[in-house]
């Protein structure tokens, strides 16, 4: 049993691998190119307009798509994908006539600090919003190849698009609309490929016009499930934007824009194994739900922290400990001097995605309502440290009230939830995952009397130093459980 897991949680996270490492690494990418293309208070007006983007398509898309995931093999299954399906556009519609009516609220009320930047902001919402729920639907299906290649090709539109403009206008409205040629061709690809799917779903509805009711009750079962989730996802958001709009507020968007590649860097670089690991055990956990098993969802539950603690805490180690070479090779002089502001989101980021699998218990249990109120509670944590922080130290500040209110969440939803679904991970297991990641790092202090100009050469000494040390722990804990697995046998 144990094995099947652990197999299942490796192919499935390859499988979802190449969209999500494509875009960190594209988005590796446009922080070296956009740093040299335009100046940090450029850069800090377009992290804010992308950053309300994510924001808003998140809240009013986030709970559409975790009901989808969570009904969708239900419908299928039953055969009323065409109840489904209809019942998830309506929702993108009402999705994106919400997002309209923002962008004109915020005029009408005189409160718009987007400036020019306010209907593209608009339109890139409603296209993330309607690419990021049919992705979900893509996903539930199965078609993981299909998701995994359309979004490889919408991260590498974004980059090349938004270099491509910035080349020739250096302004934050250059960048977003790369971003919105992206979601077109994302949008555009979801689309024809479930052209099929929708043609036979609006035959149904033709044959069945006076009978909407299902359609109707399917959004009413996709409010009551996401709703709440909605909620979890509006004040998780907190955690994730409030620094930067505190920094706009403290001290403009110069600061936004020294803040955010550095803030990327640390956080796109956990993302980049959190991200797929956490996809590739959703499902699973979410099957093991609907069979009815506890027993099975707190075994995936495991394994899958497990296995991200095997890799993400190394990478993490790695980023930590080179952060001020990485700022130096990768960012130009005028941002450089941030680079603290990797180390706290790094750790930061290793925490947060490490909370995402401590709040599945709630999922599986279908209480989203709770884990919204604790979301709440450590929302309201984060933006009083966040907010008290960044007025006292700028971007060092507000890197370090994220990292805290993150462990304040992860400690919190833990506790909470473990005494609703109990999930063990053995001590031993726990200390064998990190061993390699600790010795790795004292390799690393060992090189630090190495006296050397270069920051190039210093990172690789570095990473050499970790790789090497790391690997040989790694090989002969390998070792050691091969063998012991042989005795067993025997």
């Amino acid at each position: 049993m144990a094995r099947t897991i652990s197999r299942s949680l490796r192919s499935d996270t390859v499988r979802y691998a190449p969209a999500l490492v494509s875009a960190a690494v594209t988005g590796f990418a446009s922080i070296i190119v956009w740093t040299r293309l335009v100046t940090p208070s450029v850069l800090g007006e377009y992290t804010l307009a992308y950053s309300t983007v994510v924001l808003v398509a998140s809240v009013l898309g986030g709970g559409i798509q975790q009901a989808v995931l969570r009904y969708f093999t239900e419908y299928q299954i039953s055969r009323e994908l065409h109840v489904l399906l209809p019942a998830v556009a309506l929702c993108i519609a009402l999705g994106a006539v919400v997002s309209a009516a923002l962008g004109g609220l915020a005029l009408a009320a005189r409160v718009n600090p987007l400036g020019a930047l306010l209907w593209l902001t608009v339109l890139a919402c409603v296209l993330e919003l309607a690419g990021a729920t049919l992705g979900s639907v893509v996903r539930a299906a199965g078609r993981a190849s299909l998701y995994s290649n359309t979004y490889t090709a919408g991260s590498l539109v974004r980059i090349v698009a938004g270099t491509a403009l910035a080349i020739r206008w250096p302004t934050a409205q250059s960048l977003l609309a790369g971003g919105v040629a992206a979601n077109c061709l994302v949008l555009a690809v979801l689309l024809w490929s479930a052209r099929r799917s929708i043609a036979r779903t609006l035959t149904r509805l033709a044959e069945q016009r006076a009978r909407m009711v299902p359609v109707w009750s399917a959004v009413e079962r996709i409010a009551r499930f996401g709703l709440p989730m909605a909620a979890w996802f509006a004040f998780g958001l907190v955690f994730t934007y409030s620094d930067r709009y505190s920094l706009a507020a403290f001290g403009g968007t110069h600061l936004v824009g020294i803040y955010s590649p550095n803030y990327s860097l640390g956080y796109q670089s956990i993302l980049l194994v959190a991200a797929p690991m956490l996809m590739a055990a959703h499902p699973l956990i979410m099957k093991a739900r609907g069979a009815g098993d506890q027993r099975e969802v707190a075994d995936v539950l495991s394994h899958a922290v497990l296995l991200y603690l095997r890799v993400a805490v190394p990478i993490c180690a790695v980023v930590s400990l080179a952060s001020r070479e990485i700022a130096e090779v990768l960012l130009p002089t005028a941002y450089r001097h941030g680079w603290p502001v990797i180390v706290l989101i790094a750790l930061a980021s290793l925490v947060w995605n490490l909370a995402q699998y401590a709040h599945k218990p709630f999922e599986a249990l279908d209480q989203t309502a709770t884990l919204s109120k604790l979301v709440a509670v450590c929302a309201v944590v984060n933006a009083a440290l966040v907010i008290g922080l960044t007025s006292r130290f700028g971007i060092f500040g507000a890197a370090a009230g994220y990292a805290a209110s993150c462990l304040v969440y992860c400690v919190t939803v833990f506790v909470v939830g473990h005494r609703r679904m109990r999930w063990e991970i053995p001590v031993p297991s726990i200390a064998a995952a990190l061993l390699p990641a600790l010795l790795g790092s004292a390799a690393v202090a060992a090189t630090l009397p190495l006296t050397l100009a270069d920051p190039l050469a210093r990172l690789v000494v570095k990473v050499a130093a970790f790789a090497v040390a790391w690997g040989v722990v790694t090989a002969r804990q390998a070792v050691r459980a091969r063998t012991r697995a042989a005795i067993a046998e025997a």
